[in-house]
């Protein structure tokens, strides 16, 4: 309804400046021609990229996207590297005097030590690096509806000014056709120089106003190119237009959605959960820890052919070979170490520490409840309220301004009214449609920044491309000495009186 709507009054509203064009012709022939705008950068004249195809570039180029992806993959990595016992340690000795014994001289030692913390440590520590990885997981699909609302909102954006574009175009190519009727008029002398004046002023504020719409192109283009992670200057074709979507759930339906958790929430609760293992794994700071050993140390052969006399002067000799019991064999030592946990003020430090990290990870969860309902909601108000704006410019304003427009044109030709309030009306129904294309543009906005908010899409009922549209047809006024009349333009057909 509003698509028809937009393209009856856009018909209408040509026919009226027709009419007042026909209106202030008299005296010699004059052949002229005007034609509605057809630039090559309107809104729809390009085969533009649709927004699935950006929202894939950015998927593959965003820096933000891959960060957040490779910090998951990091903590996934981080989880396989839990659950293990320490490394073991080898000890290795040398004698620099080799200790004699009755076996032989000891030369050397060797051991292998192993630490065992208490248990569930190990467990304990899996867990964190889990849940860290998942809060991580989570993390990353909201990066990724982050980077396709900041797309979204600047292609949307761009979408308006295209639009924006075209209605003034289409305005400022009427008026100057309507400055050049004037100006012959007036040059006969049969016009008011008032009446060329203002005309002037209008169409030079309206050709300012073009030209700071077609800068603004540029640093658009420049944001939505850095939105999808490429460069500011590769070129992005007009879209095409905006869809009017209208959720297939009542609000209610929408803010429970926040209940049933978002990607931001479901990290919150993760990390929640992370510091309650924190606590745990903080308490087994009062149990101790076992090192188990076991060595062994190498001993020579020496004692196994001869054996040590000593005389009575003192002098060692050797008296006949023997065989000593055990000669040359290595001892082996097994051994049990325990750390023992006695600053147990350290251990309550760390307990207190733990759970204070878990009454802030709490904290955080409600204060983003709190903020993600509160934003959710001003967005599903925006969203409604541009909604409502867009029925509103369609149903009422833009009808009434367009007859309003006409009615100027009869009290014109009546004598009744000026040039001044014919433009007034003119700008009133051209500040009209531009509102209802920021309306358009700020509904679907708004949606993206629910989803987001969310971190899932909403069921929609896309209602329709009302943003673009066509371009108006071409028109010839064909007029003549006595009678002026208006060529019938190729759409007359549709024009309905709605």
């Amino acid at each position: 309804m509003i698509q028809g709507h937009r393209t009856t009054m856009k018909q209408i509203r040509i026919l009226a400046m027709a009419a007042l064009v026909c209106a202030i012709l008299t005296g010699n022939a004059l052949a002229q021609a005007a034609q509605a705008p057809t630039p090559e950068d309107a809104a729809g004249a390009h085969g533009s990229m649709e927004l699935a195809g950006y929202l894939r570039i950015a998927a593959e180029n965003s820096p933000a996207l891959i960060e957040a992806f490779e910090n998951w993959k990091a903590a996934a990595e981080k989880m396989n590297q839990e659950g293990y016992l320490p490394n073991p340690t080898v000890n290795l000795g040398w004698y620099l005097e080799p200790v004699q014994t009755r076996t032989g001289n000891q030369r050397a030692s060797i051991g292998l030590a192993q630490s065992f913390p208490w248990f569930g440590t190990l467990s304990l520590q899996e867990k964190q690096a889990a849940l860290e990885a998942d809060a991580l997981k989570a993390l990353l699909d909201d990066t990724a509806f982050r980077i396709f609302y900041e797309v979204k909102q600047v292609y949307y954006e761009y979408a308006y000014l295209a639009r924006a574009l075209e209605i003034n175009r289409e305005t400022l190519n009427l008026l100057v056709y309507l400055e050049g009727v004037v100006r012959t008029r007036y040059e006969s002398g049969l016009a008011e120089y008032s009446d060329l004046i203002r005309l002037q002023v209008e169409l030079a504020t309206l050709e300012d106003r073009i030209r700071t719409l077609e800068e603004l192109r540029t640093p658009l283009v420049a944001a939505l190119n850095a939105a999808m992670g490429r460069d500011a200057d590769q070129e992005i074709p007009w879209p095409e237009s905006v869809p009017l979507m209208k959720p297939s759930m009542e609000d209610g339906e929408i803010l429970a959605l926040l209940e049933s958790g978002t990607p931001r929430l479901l990290a919150s609760n993760l990390r929640i959960t992370k510091a309650e293992a924190g606590v745990d794994l903080a308490r087994k700071s009062y149990f101790p820890e076992f090192t188990v050993s076991l060595s062994t140390i190498l001993t020579d052969n020496t004692a196994l052919r001869r054996g040590q006399s000593v005389s009575q002067d003192g002098d060692v000799g050797f008296s006949a070979s023997r065989t000593t019991e055990g000669a040359g064999r290595d001892p082996v030592i097994a051994g049990l170490s325990i750390k023992v946990p006695i600053w147990f003020g350290k251990n309550a430090a760390a307990v207190r520490e733990a759970r204070a990290r878990k009454r802030a990870a709490m904290a955080s969860e409600m204060d983003l409840e709190q903020s993600l309902e509160a934003d959710l909601r001003m967005a599903l108000y925006k969203y409604r309220d541009a909604e409502r704006q867009v029925a509103l410019y369609a149903d009422t304003l833009i009808p009434k301004a367009t007859q309003a427009l006409g009615a100027t044109v009869e009290s014109y030709q009546s004598g009744l009214a000026t040039m001044g309030d014919f433009l007034q009306a003119e700008k009133t129904l051209l500040e009209l449609e531009l509102a209802q294309a920021r309306a358009l543009s700020e509904q679907a906005q708004r949606m993206a920044q629910m989803e987001t908010i969310l971190g899932r899409e909403i069921p929609c009922i896309v209602h329709g491309n009302l943003l673009g549209g066509e371009l108006t047809p071409p028109l010839m006024y064909e007029i003549e000495a006595e009678t002026p009349k208006l060529a019938q333009p190729a759409v007359k057909d549709t024009i309905s009186t709605e």
